[in-house]
């Protein structure tokens, strides 16, 4: 995972630990205790019982206040003679001793200790007799205790003790206070904390955005995807990567000892439910962008200000305590409730459990809003076509009529049907000379009928612009009609979606692949999102795989693959698990000649129990594949039927190609031909070739080619040809009318102020 994603290597791993470094290293530098002796006697490192003597018989004031603060088991005794009895009793042996305490309060509040130290043992005999003055600061229910002179027998004397009381030592000369020091870690430890974490928000969204950007999202919905599964496969997978630093992080700040994260479980489920929160915290805030640039520009700085402005300014502006009801409100944002959980636990304040519980609910929360995004996003919108009525009057040939009618008569049994599909843009326009505000509406499928049965292979044609990819992404739910509807297998796709595309593969004009995925990989994925049993897996990617001659490739990322094998790979993956409507948008651009052939024979085989659409701009493909052909021009059908009926009906005879030597003989070859064929037709003059049409029925191939070879040097024709109309010059027919007036058919201009549809 992160030898292919580098990215979250620095988001998820170099951040988090320069955070938790950073921390660990503030909380040593505010906590320092120079080095004591090395003189430490380990038998008293595991004492159960301290004793210390009241002296007088009542209880001093350090002891009192000692009770008080901290759960330390004390035994007083009347008198030193009393304590030296229970000191050398046997079951005492291994216990420390005991003190004797003389007090004296001091001008400044504070209280200095006399203190004789007695033991059990032979051992500590020349301590005995050590005076020790013990400066004792209470503050913030801490006790800071700084020993002056030799102070390495109280050390161990006092072990138990100071473990009990989680004291700290100083080896100093003075006394000193250092509670105001202790204070900075629960204030600023958790915002570094935090701070290391906050990036994986965006992170994770910027990942949804790419996916929307890039076609992705709507790619693998087409493929038989279901939105749960989608939203779910990435919740998994983005909170199993996000453990990683989580463990981690939590793991370093126990073994450091940072006080609240040792022995703690509660620390560790705050970072857990902080990804269960944030996660889809970042998937609402992906919504707002549609291109990964801007989020990458604005998502990071953002989640940078929720992190830093409440954690500050709670800590720093506000005076006292926090209330309660203000933490709980700021803790639906995750960054927050990370630094309030952080900072409860380094306060020990006991109150993390309702930050988690919030983490918990924001997270449900959260996955709720995205689920209500993504429904309304999903409804049907129209918009609204004034000249409705007008524009769905018949129009184009007897064939396309016929289709219309059929279509819309609901007697037929297609898989596909384009039911009276239209699509409007707009653009706005330069004011003119009034000031008037106008707005051109362009119908890039101005009203299209036709069906697909199963088992036919329909082939698209048009030239740029035609409509036909924006045909192909309506029936593909990428954009929704303006009016119409389509069905596939019965289904809406407008009000049924998920039934619509239980059983389709599209190969879109664009490969939509993923950068760090293998080819085998790929399919794989493909298998798994199709549902394909465990036992079909591996001989369907193994058949796709030879079939494209792509074994070389197996082990490659897609990044790494050339245009063409890209290609072969995209088609492999529509075609995989055998769905029963299949959309390919120029399936062959891109592949070399013997690619093409190999992918047009794979379709052919395949075909059969399909429908299939084809979009394409390869005559030859279109005439090999398809079993019926429609050509698109400005939105709508201008013919519709069989190659064999397009030729026939379109292409009147023969096509006679002639190559002059000079262009300037164009005139005297022209008259020749009208003199042989008075029926022929000047169709073009491209590249120095003069086409004609002749009828069929008026040709007399034999005199047709007896005449020109008579004549061509008289003439001075360098070469000529005589061929079938091809479907090619049935298409370049349909381009050639495409007019000035006929862009002004499917295109309207409105003032501004009066358009209804948006």
């Amino acid at each position: 995972m992160f030898k292919r994603d580098k990215k979250f290597l620095f988001i998820g791993l170099v951040l988090p630990a320069i955070s938790i470094a950073l921390s660990i290293i503030f909380n040593y530098l505010i906590n320092i205790n120079p080095s004591l002796t090395t003189n430490v006697f380990s038998p008293f490192t595991n004492l159960s019982l301290t004793l210390i003597p009241s002296g007088n018989g009542t209880e001093s004031s350090i002891v009192k206040t000692m009770k008080e603060q901290f759960d330390v088991e004390f035994q007083e005794f009347d008198s030193q003679q009393e304590m030296y009895s229970l000191i050398l009793n046997d079951s005492l042996m291994y216990q420390i001793g005991g003190y004797s305490f003389n007090e004296t309060v001091q001008s400044d509040g504070n209280i200095s200790l006399t203190q004789n130290i007695y033991f059990n043992s032979s051992y500590f005999i020349p301590s005995l007799t050590q005076n020790f003055y013990i400066s004792v600061f209470i503050e913030y229910a801490y006790i800071n205790i700084c020993f002056i002179g030799c102070y390495c027998y109280c050390c161990c004397c006092l072990d138990k003790l100071l473990t009990g009381l989680d004291l700290k030592i100083y080896e100093t000369q003075n006394s000193l206070d250092t509670g105001n020091v202790e204070k900075l870690f629960p204030m600023i430890g958790p915002i570094i904390l935090q701070y290391g974490y906050v990036f994986l928000i965006p992170y994770f969204a910027i990942l949804i955005v790419i996916d929307r950007e890039k076609g992705i999202k709507n790619h693998l919905y087409l493929n038989s995807l279901q939105r749960k599964a989608y939203w779910g496969g990435y919740l998994l997978a983005d909170f199993c990567m996000f453990l990683v630093p989580c463990i981690l992080g939590w793991a370093a700040l126990a073994i450091a000892h940072i006080p609240g994260f040792y022995n703690n479980a509660g620390s560790f489920f705050l970072f857990f439910c902080f990804g269960l929160s944030s996660i889809p915290f970042g998937y609402i805030l992906q919504f707002l962008f549609a291109k990964e640039e801007t989020a990458n520009k604005w998502l990071y700085p953002i989640s940078s200000l929720f992190a830093i402005l409440p954690s500050v300014i709670l800590t720093f502006a506000i005076q006292g305590e926090t209330p309660l009801a203000v933490q709980l409100i700021l803790s639906f944002l995750p960054s927050y409730s990370l630094y309030n959980g952080l900072s409860q636990i380094v306060r020990n304040q006991g109150k993390i459990g309702l930050t988690i519980l919030i983490q918990c609910l924001s997270g449900i929360l959260y996955l709720f809003i995205i689920y209500l995004i993504e429904k309304i996003g999903s409804r049907p919108r129209h918009a609204e076509i004034k000249d409705i009525e007008m524009r769905s009057e018949k129009s184009g040939d007897d064939d396309v009529i016929a289709e219309r009618d059929l279509i819309a008569s609901n007697r037929h049994n297609r898989l596909i049907t384009v039911d009276g599909v239209f699509k409007q843009f707009t653009e706005d326009m330069p004011d003119d000379k009034s000031g008037v505000k106008k707005r051109k509406i362009k119908y890039a499928v101005d009203g299209v009928w036709f069906g697909v049965d199963n088992g036919e292979c329909f082939g698209l044609l048009g030239h740029n612009g035609a409509g036909k990819t924006t045909l192909l992404n309506i029936m593909t739910g990428i954009l929704n009609p303006d009016s119409g509807d389509g069905t596939i297998n019965g289904y809406s796709i407008l009000h049924d979606k998920e039934n619509a595309f239980e059983s389709v593969g599209s190969c879109p004009q664009f490969d939509i692949l993923f950068d760090n995925l293998t080819v085998e990989e790929h399919l794989k994925f493909y298998c798994w999102i199709k549902c394909l049993p465990s036992g079909q897996v591996k001989p369907q990617i193994e058949y796709f795989i030879d079939k494209f001659e792509i074994e070389q490739h197996r082990e490659k990322k897609s990044k790494e693959l050339s245009g063409g094998t890209k290609r072969k790979l995209s088609v492999a993956c529509s075609l995989i698990g055998a769905p029963r409507v299949v959309f390919l948008d120029e399936a062959s651009s891109g592949l070399d000649p013997v690619s093409k052939r190999t992918l047009w024979a794979l379709i052919n085989e395949l075909k059969v129990g399909k429908a299939i659409i084809l979009t394409t701009h390869s005559m030859d493909e279109a005439d090999f594949l398809c079993d019926r052909i429609a050509i698109m021009s400005n939105g709508k059908l201008k013919c519709l039927g069989t190659p064999m009926h397009l030729k026939h009906k379109y292409g009147s005879g023969y096509s006679l190609d002639i190559q002059p030597i000079d262009v300037s003989n164009s005139h005297g070859i022209h008259q020749f031909v009208r003199t042989i064929f008075p029926d022929a037709v000047h169709v073009e003059k491209l590249g120095g070739i003069i086409t004609y049409d002749v009828p069929i029925h008026k040709v007399s191939l034999s005199k047709l080619f007896r005449e020109f070879e008579q004549n061509k040097h008289k003439l001075g024709i360098l070469d000529f040809s005589v061929s079938q109309t091809s479907l090619e010059k049935v298409f370049l027919k349909f381009a050639l009318e495409q007019s000035a007036s006929d862009d002004n058919d499917n295109t309207i201009v409105v003032n501004k102020n009066r358009l209804g549809c948006f």
